[in-house]
């Protein structure tokens, strides 16, 4: 398999998503290079995807809690949540965002929760419709432990929602803002594509029929639990959607126990540690 500078097709080399998406051992191959190349880069990193969507890790300090609360893309702050992992989000969030219902708690396990995911996209994509509907300058944060399976899934059905575009182009724009995501349940995001676009429809096929989230990680164990452990203060910056071309942008600044400041990759730190597991039944609904 090739590296993932050469899988990234606006790279203008090697062969784009569609080649890792063309067979269940190709999509597997890919996951397990991009874990390897990528790990978990992007754990402190806003991506924004859309002017209105954006994907990433869970905010569990408090430097990231106030740096998600401080962000801004394009003069819009973060309106909504949609937390894709059991636990509940940090205090200070919750009770900012969950009594007016800008919540969305989904619930959902790192893989084996295929089921219980093609339930909670039908609820994701109705809280996103009336969140837009309500607030047209409206900014949703997906986030999952690291922002590389769950998040960006949920990510892809909104697109494909929202913009009528296919899962592979969904997960293709994804991919070119956050080149370390490996969705296990790639499956459940081409079962919604044929649900929006009718049975038929899938632009990815093969994944649509091949390995659900548990048996990827089953054939490859590094895929399981496939988040950082690590937690700390995590500097949150932004990989920025343009609006002429998705570009990858916004290196993190870290500094270092001298405390010079260091610009470069994106901060390896996560963003926080999942709680124990809660109920699995969405935390609200937009009012």
């Amino acid at each position: 398999m090739a590296s993932l500078d050469q899988t990234v097709g606006a790279s203008g080399s090697g062969p784009s998503l569609a080649a890792a998406c063309a067979s269940s051992e190709s999509y597997l191959e890919y996951c397990k290079d991009t874990q390897k190349t990528q790990g978990y880069r992007y754990d402190a990193v806003i991506s924004v995807i859309r002017p209105w969507l954006c994907v990433g890790g869970r905010p569990g300090t408090a430097n990231a809690v106030t740096s998600l609360l401080e962000f801004e893309s394009d003069g819009r702050r973060i309106t909504h949540i949609i937390n894709c992992v059991p636990s509940d989000e940090e205090p200070t969030i919750q009770n900012l965002f969950a009594p007016d219902g800008r919540i969305l708690k989904l619930g959902l396990e790192d893989d084996g929760d295929d089921q219980f995911m093609r339930e909670m996209l039908l609820k994701v994509e109705a809280f996103v419709r009336a969140a837009r509907q309500q607030d047209p300058d409206s900014l949703m944060y997906v986030h999952c432990m690291s922002g590389v399976n769950r998040a960006p899934s949920v990510a892809a059905a909104i697109l494909i929602a929202e913009e009528s575009c296919t899962a592979l182009e969904a997960l293709s724009a994804i991919r070119d803002i956050r080149p370390a995501i490996r969705p296990k349940y790639v499956k459940e995001v081409a079962f919604y594509e044929e649900r929006v676009h009718g049975v038929g429809s899938s632009s990815i096929p093969a994944l649509r029929d091949g390995l659900d989230s548990g048996e990827l990680a089953k054939r490859y164990y590094g895929l399981k639990n496939d988040h950082s452990r690590a937690t700390g203060s995590a500097h949150v910056d932004a990989h920025r959607y343009n609006e002429d071309r998705p570009v990858k942008g916004g290196a993190v600044v870290t500094a270092d126990a001298s405390g010079a400041a260091d610009v470069g990759a994106p901060s390896t730190a996560a963003l926080g540690s999942a709680s124990p597991t809660e109920s699995r039944e969405p935390s609200a609904q937009p009012k």
